[in-house]
């Protein structure tokens, strides 16, 4: 287990601790019982004790009742493998669909140019990047044809991410053409953007999910769809800011440049999961990671406030944003865990469920509150830096919490 892991889940239980000890002093400031317990203020709690809870009963209590024996992946083929594999990818997707939805406040984008994206970047990532893929190992160029670390290094970088970020671009820059009017606002770049990454990842999920047994959904969930989406808006933040006038840099100058940060991005990403190296230094890949979503949450949050459509009664209910996704989220991981106890046993999901919680436990954290903090305020461009407490990202206060001077308070 990584070490940096660890730590982090100890300081994800520490503000667990720091949330419980909040809700005792709420307890205590009120003068009577009935006000405090109360469906509403414990709605969450509820519906995430019924997330983790009914397929913990289902597992442990209901399924051995049934006869056979068990384990049970003797009753299942490779095609119903694969049909689940391709079910839990595309929850992954639908889940971060839907969030990223939820922060199109200003001018919703109707239902028919998404899915387009979302489609097109399936059939970019199916034939256009096998093909290059294939093209390059025909030639002899891979990976591992390269002794020294620089030369995966590079490979990574201009290889790896340079066609995995052509293919998610490509769907953007197609639907600006032919669909003119679909992306008319800035947030629209990182929405559509996204949403291409979204389905390059669907396909990448099927295969990982298939081939390891379900035993990757969370990996996929949680890490390499959100890493997706930010590699692929750093490029579509580049055009934001060009077709909206919001830089000096000329567009010749900053769309190569936004499209090199993507790919640089991506191939530094890989590298530290790919290389010999990664057993040494496999706490790279976790702060590059927390440090590329702080990243893509400011680049979202400057869309927004930037946007053309600005209305300042809208904003975005960062409390219920936090709550979709741990429940959302937690729900894929329960959920993949019910699949391994239908598929492998319950012992299987058991040992899946403990080391899985270990692995995951504090990025669901982390994502639930690092993606749920946008501070909405007309023209506001927060600088694309990172702060020294990244690792615990602070609630944002929303306007409908805040009082008359907590507004714009972090």
């Amino acid at each position: 287990m990584d070490v940096a892991i660890l730590l982090l889940n100890f300081l994800g239980l520490f503000f667990l601790g720091r949330y419980v000890i909040q809700l005792v002093k709420e307890y205590r400031a009120t003068e009577e019982e009935r006000p405090f317990f109360t469906f509403r203020r414990f709605r969450h709690i509820i519906s995430l004790a019924l997330v983790v809870g009914i397929p913990l009963l289902l597992a442990n209590f209901i399924f051995p009742l049934f006869p056979g024996e068990r384990p049970y992946h003797g009753y299942w083929n490779e095609d119903a493998i694969w049909w689940i594999s391709a079910g839990m990818a595309f929850l992954i997707s639908g889940v971060w669909l839907a969030y990223l939805r939820r922060l199109d406040i200003f001018e919703p984008e109707k239902w028919i140019f998404p899915p387009i994206a979302f489609m097109l970047s399936y059939l970019c990532a199916g034939p256009l990047c096998r093909l290059m893929y294939g093209y390059l190992e025909a030639s002899g160029l891979d990976f591992f044809s390269y002794d020294s670390w620089v030369g995966q290094f590079l490979y990574c970088v201009f290889i790896i991410g340079g066609i995995e970020e052509l293919c998610k671009a490509l769907p953007v820059l197609f639907i600006l053409v032919v669909f003119k009017r679909a992306i008319n606002e800035p947030y629209d770049y990182i929405l559509y953007g996204s949403v291409s990454a979204l389905g390059f990842a669907f396909v990448e999920n099927i295969g990982y999910i298939f081939f390891s047994r379900f035993a990757s959904v969370g990996a996929r969930a949680f890490y390499a769809a959100v890493a997706h989406m930010a590699f692929t808006s750093i490029f579509c933040y580049g055009l934001m800011l060009w077709r909206f006038q919001l830089t000096r840099l000329k567009g010749i100058v900053i769309i190569p440049l936004s499209f090199f940060l993507a790919m640089a991005a991506h191939g530094f990403y890989d590298f530290w999961l790919i290389s010999e190296w990664e057993e040494q230094y496999s706490a790279v890949t976790t702060v590059f990671f927390l440090i590329t979503v702080h990243l893509w949450v400011t680049m979202k949050n400057n869309a927004i406030n930037v946007s053309n459509y600005f209305s300042p009664g809208l904003t975005i209910d960062n409390d219920r944003l936090r709550y979709f996704l741990i429940v959302s989220l937690t729900g894929l991981f329960m959920l993949s865990y019910l699949v391994v106890a239908v598929v492998h046993g319950t012992d299987s999901a058991n040992q899946y469920l403990f080391l899985g919680t270990l692995s995951f436990g504090y990025l669901i954290f982390y994502l639930a509150f690092g993606l749920s903090r946008y501070r909405i305020v007309k023209e506001k461009m927060n600088p694309l830096q990172v702060p020294f407490d990244f690792f615990v990202p602070k609630p944002a206060v929303t306007r409908q919490e805040a009082g008359p001077n907590q507004e714009d308070r972090g």
